[in-house]
């Protein structure tokens, strides 16, 4: 990054800014072995960063879209119970209040809207973000670059002008593609 004017970075939000993967690893538990379904974490890892709905298709090519739908409702509704349970990696509010000093700031999530927004305002969190992009405003999911692509147009940036940060492969891949330097961020 020497030697480039960096003025757009996008990070991912789980695991990245909220320490959320064991509440997110919990909730699909609990969904999949309510229906008699056997979880695997490598599945897990593997499509982390997709929608829902593609990472349950995924893990379980089998089943039909009506056991899919089930277990996405599940799901999110132990999700919403149990929201408060997420919280900032330590001093992510001091690094984002830095960053957005000279920088503009985004989120581009796999994740829906809803509680990850009300996730972000509890955490004090969603007032450095310029932009934020969750999977039921946009038409892909990772590894897909559309978000990335969609965040610099709004934001008026360009790849060389642009970061984005992630934890899982898919969001490595997706900033590749996106033709901007990629951060492997370790320690969610």
């Amino acid at each position: 990054m020497q030697g480039k004017e960096i003025r757009t970075i996008v990070f991912d939000l789980d695991g990245v800014i909220l320490d959320s993967i064991g509440w997110m690893e919990t909730a699909y538990k609990h969904s999949i072995g309510n229906n008699g379904l056997r979880f695997s974490r490598g599945a897990f890892i593997r499509t982390s960063g997709k929608s829902l709905e593609d990472c349950y298709r995924e893990m379980f090519p089998l089943l039909d879209t009506s056991k899919i739908g089930k277990l996405m409702t599940l799901q999110r509704e132990w999700q919403r119970e149990n929201f408060a349970q997420v919280k900032p990696f330590p001093r992510a509010k001091q690094v984002l209040s830095s960053l957005a000093e000279d920088h503009s700031l985004a989120i581009w999530s796999g994740r829906g809207s809803f509680l990850a927004e009300r996730q972000l305002k509890l955490g004090g969190l969603d007032r450095y973000f310029s932009y934020k992009l969750f999977q039921d405003r946009i038409k892909t999911s990772k590894p897909n670059p559309e978000g990335i692509v969609r965040i610099m147009k709004a934001l008026g940036s360009s790849p060389e002008k642009t970061v984005y940060v992630g934890d899982a492969l898919n969001d490595i891949i997706a900033g590749r593609a996106a033709n901007v330097t990629t951060i492997g961020a370790l320690y969610g």
